[in-house]
């Protein structure tokens, strides 16, 4: 019998990870043709050998050494996961994360690297997705985002602005991409 995602292209950022792999092994275990993207291919490999001697040696997946705020890096990922697959259909972006202090002993800079791993990540990965996406008749876009973006965690006031602004953009996309058959969602492990 054919598996649900047989041959399908997807890329999953953080894919080294623990969200990351999980994504990628459930992506793999339905027939998909996974690309995983992070920035250490001696973790993107370990990723892909255990998803293959759980899965066996038909598990399609392809590592991508990358970084997820790097635009070119992005690009070039999506490219490859459309040409690892028949096209590109599905995109899971897991970067993310979040640091535990006071909010009063954070700076600017920090403010801004949680924005840019939870929100920057996952627009890049949108942004490079879609011209892959409208070429293969649509997709399906899922950013993880974190309860947190509804609730007060504190001192963890970076990462809850961050998971809120996520959620924020991911329904603008879900509005502006729907007349290209491409359905953003995002999921709150």
């Amino acid at each position: 019998t054919a598996l649900p995602l047989a041959g399908v292209g997807a890329l999953v950022t953080g894919g080294g990870g623990g969200l990351g792999s999980a994504s990628a092994l459930w992506l793999a275990r339905d027939g998909s043709a996974v690309t995983i993207l992070g920035r250490s291919k001696e973790t993107l490999e370990k990723a892909r050998n255990r998803i293959v001697d759980e899965l066996g040696p038909s598990a399609q997946i392809n590592v991508f050494a990358g970084d997820a705020l790097d635009s070119s890096d992005v690009e070039a990922a999506m490219a490859s996961a459309a040409g690892f697959g028949n096209g590109l259909g599905i995109v899971v972006a897991t970067v993310g994360g979040g640091v535990i202090a006071p909010l009063l002993a954070r700076n600017a800079d920090d403010l801004t690297e949680e924005l840019q791993r939870n929100i920057v990540s996952a627009f890049l990965a949108i942004k490079y997705a879609v011209p892959h996406m409208v070429a293969n008749g649509g997709g399906s876009i899922v950013c993880v985002s974190s309860d947190a973006s509804k609730m007060s965690w504190p001192f963890m006031a970076g990462y809850t602005a961050a998971k809120a602004g996520l959620d924020a953009m991911v329904r603008t996309a879900a509005d502006e991409l729907a007349t290209h058959k491409i359905r953003v969602n995002s999921v709150r492990p």
